[in-house]
């Protein structure tokens, strides 16, 4: 057998099982997201894509990002930023308890 079908055959199992087992775990939401660094191989995630769509689901990749460990620290920084703004809104200077600078102001005196 030509290494290209074999490969193609292998794809098409791995789009199937992927597309089936999103549809079984879905239960009602109409949105996947799908990242990692599995969707760098363009067969794969054009494949998927395709056939969520045609199920009817909204399939969203990451384009301007890398869908691996780049666009997860990204999305990593920004949950921080926000969490940071977050508590300095409710009360600036101060840290969480468990972060190792509680009590300490945001100019590093006592607090």
């Amino acid at each position: 057998e030509d290494a290209g079908v074999g490969a193609g055959r292998f794809h098409e199992t791995l789009i199937r099982w992927t597309c089936t087992e999103v549809r079984r775990i879905a239960g009602g939401i109409d949105t996947v997201v799908l990242s990692g660094g599995v969707w760098q191989n363009v067969r794969l995630l054009e494949g998927v894509s395709a056939r969520l769509e045609e199920w009817g689901l909204k399939v969203l990749a990451p384009r301007a990002l890398p869908p691996n460990d780049g666009g997860i620290a990204l999305g990593q920084v920004y949950l921080g930023a926000l969490e940071l703004a977050t508590d300095d809104a409710a009360a600036p200077g101060l840290a969480h308890e468990d972060d190792g600078r509680a009590g300490k102001t945001g100019a590093g005196g006592p607090g």
